[in-house]
């Protein structure tokens, strides 16, 4: 029994490397059934380890992306005005056809080299976007096949669907049930990602319960023309075909392109591209945990991992559209009746902060209009007036909400240095002071 605690205690810890909550900490479970929490906080935390995975690989991508493309051009910049320079002084004749250049042979080795140098960026610039798509489109499919994965491994009434059928001799090479199992998963999983993309969706959507009103939610047309798009860089060199105009047709997606026109590369449509993946992933996580959790306040847990959590770090990085459409989504009717108070505000004070950081002053209003905030703790009254620009109330309530440690009412100065909401509070004196008066020293941001 004190063996099985320590597992518990050691999964809860490696849980809360994930779950951190910026300004209220969940209260602890009593009297835990073992086994149930044992299972529940191993699946929760591989929903994480699968969440944390892609979303790494894919900035990592998305940086990489965006590194290369100014190392590109800073160097067909570099390459250019070498060539311009020899041009100038070096050239005898320029016509409206043709210029004529007098070059020495180290000059003449030094133009051929730079000229050299700039089409193989030219090139570059063709097969970078080409190979960021492919990859980018690997990653999602590396995704499907790990959520897959954990789903069919926690839902066994699935496999018994099955029709896969075992030979003697394959039967025979089974070691355990377990393996038997692991095959059949693989194989399901395979015959999945080999079929067309909109399959592969309404198979994952089925086995997670989405159904009509929660399906509307996800970006299925959109992912749908990425996997187009990248077969057309795949196979057709950018060349649209009629599949690519059949298909679009087919799921009601716009199509810009003329048949059998090469598409040009536009850097906003790569922009699209981690923006569409990103909102599918979190709201499948979203789901898995819902559906494969047994923790009874597993709505309010999935908002605050992957959306009140995130929505701080997502803001940070200024990708305004795309947390507004996340927070969105669990602000719905049907999220909003399963969560609690303290989740259903949080996301209501970030999606405020959204717009008035995107300075939309009267959308702010109406979304802080739709609560009664005096009713409420003084830790929500505080951001509401921060949010409203009432400082004078703002400062009165600092330092009754402000401790030097995390608790469930009361801000840390962790959140005082993270979060969006105080990026222009901080600036001001009076704050310095407060914060001073409170934790004995001035502030810096060190975070």
């Amino acid at each position: 029994m004190a063996q099985k605690k320590r597992k518990i205690n050691e999964l809860k810890k490696l849980k809360e490397n994930y779950d951190i909550i910026i300004w209220i900490v969940k209260n602890k479970k009593d009297d835990l059934d073992l086994e149930k929490e044992d299972k529940n906080i191993e699946i929760e935390n591989k929903i994480l380890s699968i969440y944390n995975n892609f979303y790494s690989n894919l900035n990592k991508v998305d940086d990489f992306f965006k590194l290369n493309k100014k190392i590109l051009e800073k160097e067909e910049e570099s390459k250019k005005n070498n060539i311009d320079k020899l041009i100038k002084k070096n050239k005898i004749k320029e016509n409206e056809n043709e210029i004529i250049l007098w070059l020495t042979k180290e000059q003449f080795k030094d133009f051929h080299k730079n000229n050299r140098d700039k089409k193989i960026i030219w090139q570059w610039e063709v097969v970078l976007p080409k190979s960021m798509l492919i990859y980018f489109h690997s990653l999602f499919e590396h995704f499907l096949s790990k959520i897959l994965i954990l789903i069919y491994n926690n839902s066994e009434e699935q496999l018994q669907e099955s029709d896969i059928k075992f030979s003697f001799l394959e039967l025979k090479n089974f070691n355990s049930i377990e393996d038997a199992k692991k095959y059949i998963i693989s194989n399901k999983i395979s015959n999945i990602l080999y079929s067309p993309i909109n399959k592969q969706i309404d198979i994952l959507l089925n086995l997670l319960w989405i159904y009509k009103d929660y399906k509307e939610c996800f970006p299925i047309n959109s992912l749908i023309e990425i996997s187009l798009r990248r077969n057309l860089f795949t196979h057709e060199d950018w060349i649209v075909n009629d599949i690519y105009i059949n298909k679009c047709n087919e799921f009601w997606i716009e199509n810009k392109f003329k048949k059998w026109k090469k598409i040009v590369f536009e850097e906003n449509y790569f922009t699209n591209i981690y923006n569409t993946y990103y909102e599918f992933v979190i709201k499948i996580i979203f789901f898995s945990w819902i559906k494969l959790s047994n923790n009874e306040k597993k709505y309010e847990e999935a908002v605050w991992v992957f959306v009140n959590n995130r929505a701080f770090k997502m803001i940070q990085q200024w990708d305004l559209s795309l947390w507004l459409k996340i927070i969105e989504f669990v602000l719905t009717p049907k999220i909003i009746k399963k969560i609690d108070e303290a989740t259903y505000l949080m996301a209501t004070l970030n999606k405020a902060l959204i717009y008035k950081i995107k300075k939309e002053k009267n959308k702010v209003s109406s979304i802080l209009k739709g609560i009664d905030w005096s009713a409420k703790s003084d830790l929500y009254k505080f951001a509401h007036y921060i949010l409203n620009e009432d400082r004078k109330q703002a400062w009165e309530l600092m330092p009754k909400v402000v401790k030097k440690k995390r608790d469930k009412d009361y801000l840390s100065e962790y959140d005082l240095k993270t979060w969006p909401l105080f990026f222009e509070f901080k600036e001001q004196e009076i704050f310095k002071k407060n914060y001073k008066r409170i934790f004995k020293k001035d502030f810096i941001l060190d975070f």
